[in-house]
This record gives C-alpha cells, structure tokens and sequence, in this order.
C-alpha cells in the first residue's frame, strides 16, 4: 500500500513539473518617455508542438502597443517560429490586450525556443519615470491535437529613466566640450568687464 501511495505521488509530482515546462518570457525594457520599442515575447523550452495560442499582454499606466499611420498596432509574428499562422491583436481594457495567433492548416509552431510575437510598445509623452510592471497572463498554448496548457503569468519591467542632469566641464565657459585659449579669453573678459 506504501509503495503504491508512493508511485502516485511521483506520478503527480511529475505531472507538475511537466504542466510548468513551457515558459513565457519577456525581457526588460527601458524607454524614455514619447519613445517607442519593439520587444519579443518568447515561448522558451515547450514541451509540445503547439499550433495555436492565446495570451493577455498587461501595460502598465502610460504605455500601449504602438500603432502605425492607419491606426492599427505594430506588432508581427516571427517568421522563422510560424508556418501559417494567423496572429490578431485586440484591446480587452485599457492597457489590457488579447493575442490569438491560429493556424488554419493545424500547422505546429517550428522550434523549441525563441522569440514567437514582436510587438512595439510606446510610452506616453507624459509618463513618469521610475520602473514600472508589465506582465503576459491568461496563457493557452493548444496543439494541433487539441491538447491545452495553461502556463503561469510572466512579468517583465519596464524602466523609465530619469532626467540626466547637464554635464558641465569646469573651465569650458563658451560649453563646446573643449577647455582651450578661447575658454582663457572669454574667462579673462568675464572678469576684466566687471
């Protein structure tokens, strides 16, 4: 009776581990404000050939998913990961935006890791600096068999840098980056003139 509790225990342990095999990962970002970047949101080590999926991408106040002349998102699936895959992005709330990428052949994504969605973030003009939370939730990945996992929420920073003070090269009075007999000239003016 021991032995079978504890072959199923291993048996769920090793389902556990297998259900959080796939990540989703988003590296950190830094952008200034008004500024625009296109980050990569990867599928790392997937433990199935998946053909469809589906995901959440959650903006922190101040950013969204830039958008091109016509007003639509700027965003593309990596063309080395997708057969024929079709991806649509939608705005579910504020900041909050819906990935679906489908294959209508039921083809599987190509690759084990690597960069599957690229997307464009812009920060507002407005937004204050300090570093900001992001994240990917609601995650369904789904084979072409029709076998879904469910994979954990990932979460990225966003860094918005602060003002850099001016920087001043002490003796340089005409400030054009080089002290030399122009700075001595405009230096002894200065004071001579008072």
């Amino acid at each position: 009776m021991k032995t079978i509790k504890l072959i199923a225990l291993g048996a769920l342990l090793a389902l556990a581990g297998k259900a959080h095999a796939d990540n989703v990962t988003v590296s950190d970002v830094t952008m200034a404000a008004g500024e625009t970047k296109e980050v990569a949101i990867e599928l790392v080590n997937p433990d199935a050939e998946y053909s469809a999926f589906q995901f959440n991408l959650v903006l922190p106040e101040g950013f969204s998913i830039a958008k091109n002349n016509k007003g639509k998102y700027i965003y593309r699936l990596n063309d080395e990961r997708i057969d024929d895959q079709t991806l649509t992005v939608t705005e579910i709330s504020s900041g909050n935006y819906r990935f679906l990428s489908f294959s209508l052949t039921n083809a599987s994504l190509y690759g084990e890791s690597g960069a599957l969605v690229y997307v464009t973030l812009a920060a507002d003009e407005s937004v204050s600096s300090g570093t900001k939370q992001a994240s990917v939730t609601s995650q369904v990945f789904t084979t072409s068999a029709g076998v879904q996992s469910k994979l954990s929420d990932a979460t990225f920073q966003i860094t918005v840098p602060g003002e850099t003070p001016p920087s001043y090269l002490k003796g340089d009075m005409n400030d054009d980056g080089v002290i030399d007999i122009t700075d001595v000239v405009i230096l002894v003016n200065t004071i001579l003139n008072q």
